[in-house]
């Protein structure tokens, strides 16, 4: 049985998770997404860790991976 395009494997991000997720994306550690938005490291890793349950992935970059594949994540040219 194959699934429909628009189906997500994962379970849904919220939108905080989304937002870690991209600047994930963009290359920030744990330390520096808890700098960009103001909360605690240990909070920014248990956000990263649910991430990584909800998309299935084992990995950071696989997490972003994951990301643009179920359409939480857009590249743009700049």
């Amino acid at each position: 049985m194959a699934l429909d395009s628009r189906e997500r494997v994962s379970d849904e991000l919220s939108e905080r998770e989304v937002e870690i997720l991209q600047l994930v994306a963009e290359g920030c550690s744990n330390r520096e997404i808890a700098g960009r938005l103001t909360i605690a490291e240990v909070t920014a890793r248990d956000h990263m860790q649910n991430i990584l349950r909800k998309l299935r992935v084992d990995n950071r970059t696989a997490a972003v991976l994951a990301g643009v594949r179920e359409g939480y994540l857009h590249w743009t040219n700049t």
